[in-house]
């Protein structure tokens, strides 16, 4: 008498419109998507972020494989089809990912995702993830190359589910409740009945070919997640999930004619790319002869050290794609040397070309937080910027942890946040001193968020980029989006 779905059949073989004897693609009712995201907001919409490659795009030939694949695969073949049977000179796109894998091809999709994805805790972590994988094969196959490519994250933030599995199920519920994993390779087990509202991004690298089930698969991200902090390229940080991302790797919008909003823009600033920069220009700063004095000398040391170490780590194996577009300014500042006399053009450099590129090993996020606000307040007072802004914040932040002086790490500072929260204490302060109160605050900062702190518990082939397209994003134009944006940002900085 009633059938509800959420994906009607119009096939031959089965044909929801014929069982329930309507005319075919008119149901006797229908809630469309489009009216969901835009008129009613129950869902959200999704923005595609593209990146072809030509092996993705075009398929192998036999002459693009080493002497060694050659050799491989044609063991492979004879043992597969006999002896007698060669094998082809062009394999297609759709042989990738089936049982022809390569590194670079995977390796791509691993950095464009971790570099352009939407992130959570201050654009420092990927948000939550679902990549659909062809088979189980081509799902470790991800698992490995994510691994080695970042072998700084943490166990468990990438894992296979596929059916046949052990746990497959309670990894499952893992990526539903925990931090870990944030992302899924998931082959046929995710495309359909899991709700996860924190997930930020899809990737498709498979090729679709069911309508309803690429809509499935599509459904995966709509869910709103309206107390999610989230940094994406096309509105920065903000409050509540507005969007996701789909990376669409094997043409199944094209596949099945459906229109694209392609995200544009540039990736927001985490977390560590502004305390990067902040330092960059308090070093840079700190050459005046004003700073010629010994204490200030000694803490310039410490900051250009970190700043070398920072860089010099990205020149460790494996080294990523975007690292490779800017290795030579990587390789001139990974030495402390290139710190001794910095020049505008040198500030200019690391602010544009290297800052991008680092991440911190914190795991703090509000520690973080603190630290660009603290910095960002050093800047100020040895450029004789406006601080004004700045003291009312510390000052804010002071106060409200003298009211969390049950807990006993606040507690071992007192003297120090009753120092800060004292009237004029932060005049005409002296940024030796900031740096102090930042050391002693920083991982006191995490105590002011409800809930309490938010820690957490195989050929190498060159695929190159064929390109990268972006076009204009739309943005919801209500006439209050502005304010909200600034509120959010306010409630990141204050926790």
């Amino acid at each position: 008498v009633l059938g509800l779905t959420a994906t009607p059949k119009d096939e031959v073989d089965r044909n929801t419109y014929d069982f329930f004897e309507v005319e075919r693609g008119v149901p006797t009712y229908v809630y469309e998507y489009d009216t969901a995201v835009s008129r009613d907001h129950f869902l959200v919409p999704y923005y595609n972020i593209e990146v072809s490659t030509r092996f993705l795009d075009e398929g192998v030939t036999y002459d693009d494989l080493s002497e060694e694949d050659k050799d491989r695969l044609d063991d492979d073949w004879e043992e597969t089809y006999g002896e007698d049977a060669e094998v082809p000179e062009f394999m297609p796109s759709s042989a990738l990912n089936s049982w022809l894998f390569n590194e670079k091809t995977v390796d791509t999709v691993l950095q464009d995702l971790m570099e352009s994805g939407a992130k959570v805790a201050g654009g420092e972590r990927l948000g939550k993830t679902i990549m659909f994988a062809k088979n189980k094969l081509h799902a470790q196959f991800i698992v490995d190359r994510f691994c080695a490519l970042y072998p700084k994250l943490p166990g468990g933030f990438i894992r296979r589910i596929v059916h046949g599995d052990d746990y497959s199920d309670t990894i499952i519920e893992d990526f539903k409740v925990k931090e870990l994993p944030v992302i899924a390779v998931s082959v046929d087990k995710m495309d359909t009945g899991i709700d996860v509202p924190e997930v930020l991004n899809l990737v498709f690298f498979k090729q679709v070919h069911s309508k309803t089930k690429f809509w499935q698969m599509i459904g995966r991200g709509t869910r709103l997640c309206p107390d999610l902090m989230v940094s994406d390229r096309l509105d920065g940080e903000y409050l509540g999930k507005r969007r996701f991302f789909i990376f669409d790797y094997c043409g199944n919008f094209e596949f099945f004619r459906q229109g694209k909003d392609v995200a544009e823009g540039k990736n927001p600033e985490s977390l560590s790319e502004k305390v990067f920069k902040r330092r960059v220009e308090l070093a840079a700063a700190l050459q005046d002869a004003a700073f010629s004095d010994g204490s200030y000398q000694s803490w310039r040391g410490e900051l250009v050290n970190e700043l070398a170490r920072e860089v010099n780590e990205l020149r460790t194996e494996p080294v990523r794609m975007a690292v490779k577009l800017h290795l030579h300014a990587v390789e001139k500042f990974s030495s402390v040397t290139a710190y001794q006399s910095l020049s505008a053009g040198d500030v200019g450099e690391l602010e544009r070309e290297v800052a991008p590129l680092v991440a911190s090993d914190e795991l703090d996020q509000y520690a973080l937080r603190f630290d660009a606000l603290m910095y960002g307040y050093m800047v100020a007072v040895v450029s004789d910027g406006q601080c004004d802004a700045y003291r009312r914040r510390v000052l804010d932040l002071a106060a409200r942890l003298q009211g969390k002086m049950s807990i006993p790490q606040v507690r071992e500072h007192a003297t120090t946040i009753a120092l800060v929260v004292e009237k004029d204490a932060l005049e005409d302060v002296d940024v030796l001193t900031l740096e102090g109160i930042r050391m002693e605050l920083r991982g006191l900062i995490k105590f002011l968020i409800d809930g309490g702190p938010n820690v957490p518990l195989i050929t190498s082939l060159s695929d190159p980029v064929l390109s990268r397209r972006e076009g204009e994003a739309i943005s919801p134009g209500e006439d209050f989006a502005d304010y909200r944006l600034k509120v959010s940002r306010y409630l990141a900085e204050h926790g």
